[in-house]
């Protein structure tokens, strides 16, 4: 450690005075609303399935979820794809 040390240059005062700041707020930690994280990951979660659901809907199953939005199954190379004549004017993973 000593050799860190030695090879750092020499923090101002301001520095160190945020550094010290830093230290105690990682000491006491950060509380978490953990209902709230598991709340709004079931929200994430079933969002998902319905812009999935959607995706495929508006490109005849081609992508069958939005997180597959640039390939193809048709082809494997990525090209732009052909919508649906039905919901053609939205794109379900904008939230349109």
């Amino acid at each position: 450690m000593r050799e860190v040390f030695r090879a750092t240059r020499a923090l101002p005062f301001e520095e160190w005075e945020d550094y010290w700041v830093s230290e105690k707020i990682n000491d006491r930690g950060v509380l978490v609303d953990e209902p709230l994280c598991h709340a709004a990951k079931r929200i994430v979660e079933a969002t998902q399935v319905r812009l999935d659901r959607e995706m495929a809907e508006v490109t005849d199953k081609e992508v069958t979820a939005c997180s597959n939005r640039n390939r193809s199954t048709a082809s494997p190379v990525a090209r732009p794809l052909r919508l649906a004549t039905k919901g053609a004017e939205r794109w379900p993973c904008h939230g349109n």
